[in-house]
This record gives C-alpha cells, structure tokens and sequence, in this order.
C-alpha cells in the first residue's frame, strides 16, 4: 500500500491492514479507517444524553445499514476503492425526528472520487449534502453533546 502526497488518498490495499508497521500518523490513520469491522453491518442503536442529574434521555434511535467493501470476500476484481457505505441511517425515534435520515460514501482517495454524507429532513422535504461528518464536527444524533470522531 501506498499514500499519496498528503496522505488523502490510498493506493494498492485490500482486505486487511494496509500498514502493519505505520511509519506515519498518515499510516496510522488509514489503519484505523481500514480497521475490521466485517464486511456489512445492520444495527438499531439507542443514544441518550445524560445531564448532570443523571436523567437519561433519547436523543435518536437509529436503524444503520453499512457496507465495507474493502472485506468482501473475493471482492478485490469489483472493489471500486469505496472502503465503506453508510447505505442507510434511519432515525425511528423520538417522534420529533422520525424519518430524518443519512447516506455517506467513503473513498480511499479523497480527491478524485465521490465522498461525502447527505441528510433526509423530512420537515424539510429535501436531501441535503451535510458538512465535514468526521473529525470535531457535533454530532447531529446526540444533539451536538458529542463530536462524530468520538463514536469509537
């Protein structure tokens, strides 16, 4: 495996750690976006937020559908170099925000490719292409208390 200058874009990997000995924090990163998680995943996640009380309360219950293609076994001929897909996050409570739901698509380059998240706002009756949803961005799920890099 190699990265390009900058490290925005990862070249010659597939179906495992690209660097077993990262000699970068551009290594380290991309180990860490490459790390197993399978090859699809489909989840119901509840989130709460928990005030100073210590009075939980439900932020978003979200139904998630996520692909990797990057682990599909056998899937190196057909891999397109997205390494993983949100095809679908849909929040199913409260009823305040049912309905509301996201997309992502996320590339190994970063600069050639289509990369991005774009939200549902049923109230709104519109897609929309949402900023930056990685890194110290608030995390719109739990109502901004937590930043999206935080999930792990």
């Amino acid at each position: 495996a190699t990265l390009t200058e900058g490290g925005k874009a990862l070249k010659g990997a597939y179906g495992g750690t690209p660097f077993p000995i990262p000699q970068s924090g551009g290594e380290a990163m991309w180990n860490h976006f490459l790390a197993w998680k399978g090859s699809a995943a489909d989840t119901v996640a509840d989130l709460f937020v928990v005030d100073s009380n210590g009075t939980r309360s439900l932020s978003a219950r979200i139904e998630a559908s996520r692909v990797y293609p990057y682990y599909v076994q056998d899937g190196e001929s057909k891999f397109d170099g997205t390494h993983w897909m949100l095809s679908r996050a849909q929040l199913k409570a409260p009823a305040r925000r049912v309905g509301a739901a996201t997309v992502g698509v996320f590339p190994m380059d970063y600069q050639n490719q289509l990369f991005g998240s774009w939200q549902y706002m049923p109230g709104q009756r519109r897609v929309r292409k949402l900023p930056n949803v990685q890194f110290d961005t608030p995390n719109f799920f739990v109502s901004g208390v937590a930043n999206f890099d935080e999930a792990y």
